[in-house]
């Protein structure tokens, strides 16, 4: 009989109760459990189990807030929803809070002042925990204060997250960058601090939208690279084209195109002429230079008899 082996997670309890926690000491108070928001993380969790990611929208196309109506919260009045979700390979929500939950915008679900209730859900599929957290109010329903109590649990001052500074690393000697993974660091604010698109880091490192990192996972900034000098009074093996040539038809298929270099003349004999000198007089010049003369001659003659007269 194959042994099921189960993802080691926190209970949606812990879930709350580790929010809740750092809420109080942050000065905001506690969210109060609802059965409404508790039903619809629930079942959003077991969803993304399903399909083996993270998502913020259901089977239908549904969206938190639809969720939250669906499953009866705030009884008709006007709600306002706000989602966490995650899945990592047997991770704790604390690792999930100083994770990918550590960024302004998962911090707003978490510690939004104005939320006043909360519901957990969590999941598993193989060595995956998907988890799900809801927080919210509606129009209408008296503003939380710290007086609301928290749900059952003691404070612990090791649940307080601890963002770790994000410091450039040194370029190796072959120019490779590399950054370790430190608490609360993300790859936001990794990219934020080495100036590089979120997308190019991404994509430099193989990893998805999606993917979950870790501390002590090693993130690659820059590639190494390697020098290539030509040795000077040495052609380079691949130089560039100076201009594009564009070939003149060509000849019919199956028919070689054959070239030779040409045969020398045999010693003795005499190179042939330039193409554009010779030797040869052009008969019709000739006969202007006659023409001319003769001319030239009878108009001499006739002026001398004019003069004898």
């Amino acid at each position: 009989m194959t042994e099921v082996i189960q993802a080691q997670g926190d209970s949606a309890t812990t879930v709350i109760n580790t929010i809740n926690q750092l809420r109080i000491q942050s000065g905001l108070a506690a969210l109060q459990s609802h059965p409404a928001l508790m039903l619809s993380a629930q079942l959003h969790s077991q969803y993304q189990a399903s399909i083996g990611t993270w998502t913020h929208v259901g089977a239908n196309g549904s969206r938190p807030i639809d969720r939250a109506y669906a499953a009866g919260f705030g009884d008709g009045a006007t709600i306002y929803i706000s989602e966490n979700v995650a899945y990592g390979l047997n991770t704790s929500i604390m690792e999930t809070i100083n994770g990918p939950w550590n960024d302004p915008d998962h911090h707003h679900t978490m510690y939004n002042p104005s939320a006043k209730y909360i519901g957990a859900g969590v999941a598993y599929a193989g060595n995956y925990v998907y988890y799900t957290v809801d927080t919210g109010y509606w129009v209408g329903d008296p503003a939380p204060t710290p007086e609301y109590p928290a749900v059952q649990g003691t404070p612990s001052s090791s649940l307080v997250p601890t963002a770790v500074p994000v410091v450039v690393s040194t370029p190796m000697s072959d120019g490779t960058v590399k950054h370790i993974i430190a608490g609360g660091q993300t790859l936001w604010t990794i990219a934020a601090v080495y100036n590089i698109p979120l997308e190019e880091l991404r994509e430099l490192n193989g990893l998805e939208p999606d993917a979950i990192m870790n501390l002590g996972d090693e993130v690659l900034i820059q590639p190494s690279y390697t020098p290539t000098n030509t040795p000077i009074g040495e052609p380079s093996a691949t130089l560039p084209p100076r201009f594009s040539h564009t070939p003149s038809l060509a000849a019919p298929e199956g028919t070689p195109v054959q070239f030779s270099l040409s045969t020398p003349s045999p010693t003795g004999e005499s190179a042939s002429e330039p193409r554009f000198q010779t030797n040869a007089k052009n008969p019709t010049i000739v006969i202007l230079a006659v023409i001319i003369s003769g001319g030239t001659l009878i108009a001499a003659l006739m002026f001398s008899l004019r003069k004898k007269d």
